[in-house]
Formats: structure tokens, C-alpha cells, sequence
């Protein structure tokens, strides 16, 4: 719906101001999420409280992500290359695109979910004799997160990473056009940058088990770090190759950093509230977003910048991935002193099933 409207809104060439495009982007915003958390919640189901295998998992879900990116964003590239009127075919191939996603999981995929989680009210409200939560917090996701140390600290992890993280993407392409790059050659970095993946998912699955999700975390801010580094003072006072090595540095970070929020969170939540503990912490990234967004495009990016300054982004960005890694650090320290729920439960499939999918 989101692209179909962004597509009626390049036929009709903004006759209708933007009210267009804030729809489409709510929408946009409403399924990005979601998505996330649901396949995160799917593969805590198939293989229940294997740590490996589910880090592996979702390494190997982010590398397929990045081979969809790569060919997307080459056709999207050779678009616009031919300087188009109107983006309308685009939005609509996306759209498309969205559409059949969506028959595949009605028909192909199958629930993942054992047991059904019941009424909230009978089920996981607090009993009448103790004190009541408040508000919220009487949710079983919310409770957990507030009960847990590391999941909550992992919560303030993820406000101050999405805060950077949205906050540099939606600025990225205008930084670019700051700095030098027309306005289709701000997707090479990025495309050149995808092969990144395919060197470093085989050595990171590798590595999982010996390093740990704890230490990923540490590492991949301090990627993002480096990356932003790349970006700003680099390619300012060194070489115009900078974005190019941002870029790579900043795929290999999502490669890591990603799938080890997702284990860390699976890992400390029952099986019968996977999902919504993931949603209960995106949304507190969500948040960190609603801060960051503005932030970059109305306060600390500036068009008209010049000599340094023009790297106040990647800076400032610089600095967050930095506090950042040193709050993973704090969680790695926590968890190691901490060991928190031990939850005995395994997977959805039989146990023959879960090595397979585990292993693969």
C-alpha cells in the first residue's frame, strides 16, 4: 500500500503537496519493524535455546537480505541512470514485489509457535495478592525486560543504536550530495560495498561460537564507528575513497551487530513470549529513531556546510557507536557476573529436525 501510494503520487508529479509521502512513510515505518521481530521470534521457535544456531541463523537471513539488497539496489542504479521523469514503474515494481511476499507467507509458511499464549488478563497479569505493576509493565515482555538487567540495559543499547542508525541512513544520501556524489552515484558505495557480505558471513559463522554474541555487539559498534570515521574525517582531510570504505565497514557491521541483538534478546525471554519481547525492545529503538530522525535532518545536518563542518553527521554519529560498544561492553560485563533466566525449553520441531535446521 505504502509503495502503491508513493507511486500514485509520482503520476500525479506532488499535485497533492506531500500528504502522499507521510502516508506511505507511516506505512513504511509500521512494516519494517514487525518483520524483524516476527522472523526473530520464528527462529527462537524452531531452535529453542541453541545459541549457535540461532546467531548463525539470523548471520545467514542478514547475508541473503544483502544479496536481495545488491541486485535491488544495481536495477534501482541503472534506473536512474536514464535521468526518469517520474519513479512510478519503481514504486510499482516494489509493490509487486511486497504483494507476492506477502502470498508466500499466507501459503508456504507454516506457525512456528507451539503453544498459543493466552489471555493476557488470566495468564500473565499479576496476582491479585501482590503489588500491581504499573501500567505496561504488567505485560509478560515488559516485565521480563524490566525484571532482567541485561535486557533492560540492552533496551538503552538499542534507543542510543537506532537513534544513530536511522538517524545517519536518512541523511546518507543527502551527506553524499554534500561531499561530491550525483545523485545515482550515491548507491555505489553501497552496491560496491554488498560483496563485503559474502567475504565476512563464512569467517563470522565460523567464529561465532568462539567469540560471542557479547563480544559481536562490542564489535559491531565499534565497526559502525570506524565506518562513520570513514565518512567524515577521512574522506574530509584524507582520500575521497572514504565512503566507499564507510560503506564496506558499514555492511560488515550490520552483518554482526544485528543478528547479536537478536540472540542476546532471544536468549533471556521464554519461548511463549518471543516475539513480543522482541517488539517490546524495538519499539524502544523506535523511540531512539523518533529522536535520531529529527535530529540529524532538522538539527546537526546542514546543506550549506562547508570546510569541516560538513562532517558534523558522521561525527556525531562517531561518537553514539562509540558510547554504544562501551554499553555492550557494560552488558557483556553484567551478563558474565549475571547469568539471569535459565529457561528449559527447547524447539517447535522434533529434536532430529532442530539439529538439522541448527546445522544448516
Amino acid at each position: 500500500l505504502a509503495c502503491l501510494l508513493l507511486s500514485l503520487d509520482a503520476q500525479l508529479q506532488g499535485a497533492w503537496g506531500n500528504i502522499l509521502v507521510y502516508a506511505s512513510g507511516c506505512l513504511l515505518g509500521l512494516s519494517f519493524q514487525p518483520k524483524d521481530t516476527i522472523l526473530s521470534a520464528a527462529v527462537a521457535d524452531i531452535l529453542g535455546n541453541n545459541q549457535v544456531a540461532k546467531c548463525r541463523t539470523f548471520v545467514g537471513l542478514r547475508s541473503l537480505d544483502g544479496a536481495i539488497s545488491l541486485a535491488t539496489n544495481v536495477a534501482v542504479y541503472l534506473f536512474l541512470t536514464h535521468h526518469p521523469e517520474a519513479y512510478v514503474y519503481p514504486w510499482l515494481a516494489f509493490a509487486s514485489l511486497a504483494l507476492l511476499t506477502g502470498v508466500f507467507v499466507c501459503l508456504v509458511m507454516k506457525e512456528t509457535l507451539k503453544t498459543k499464549v493466552g489471555n493476557y488478563d488470566e495468564a500473565h497479569m499479576e496476582p491479585q495478592t501482590q503489588v500491581p505493576l504499573p501500567g505496561f509493565l504488567r505485560f509478560p515482555a515488559w516485565k521480563a525486560i524490566w525484571k532482567d538487567e541485561i535486557l533492560l540495559l540492552q533496551a538503552v543499547l538499542a534507543f542510543f543504536f537506532y537513534a544513530y542508525f536511522l538517524g545517519s541512513v536518512t541523511v546518507k544520501t543527502s551527506y553524499l550530495s554534500l561531499i561530491g556524489f550525483h545523485i545515482e552515484d550515491t548507491l555505489l558505495p553501497e552496491i560496491i560495498a554488498s560483496l563485503t557480505i559474502y567475504l565476512a558471513a563464512p569467517i563470522l559463522l565460523l567464529l561465532l561460537k568462539q567469540v560471542g554474541v557479547f563480544s559481536l555487539s562490542i564489535c559491531g559498534n565499534l565497526i559502525f564507528a570506524g565506518s562513520f570515521f570513514f565518512l567524515g574525517p577521512y574522506t574530509y582531510l584524507v582520500s575521497d575513497w572514504g565512503p566507499y570504505l564507510a560503506a564496506a565497514l558499514f555492511q560488515l557491521a550490520l552483518l554482526v551487530v544485528l543478528p547479536a541483538f537478536q540472540t542476546i534478546i532471544s536468549d533471556r525471554l521464554e519461548p511463549d513470549i518471543q516475539a513480543e519481547g522482541q517488539a517490546a525492545i524495538s519499539a524502544i529503538g523506535t523511540l531512539g529513531g523518533v529522536v535520531g530522525i529529527p535530529l540529524y535532518n532538522a538539527v546537526l545536518f546542514d546543506a550549506t556546510a562547508h570546510g569541516f563542518q560538513k562532517t558534523q553527521v558522521p561525527c556525531t554519529s562517531l561518537v553514539l557507536a562509540v558510547l554504544c560498544a562501551g554499553l555492550a561492553l557494560v552488558i557483556k560485563w553484567r551478563a558474565g557476573s549475571n547469568v539471569g533466566p535459565q529457561h528449559s525449553w527447547t524447539s517447535s520441531f522434533p529434536p532430529e529436525e532442530s539439529m538439522i535446521a541448527g546445522e544448516d
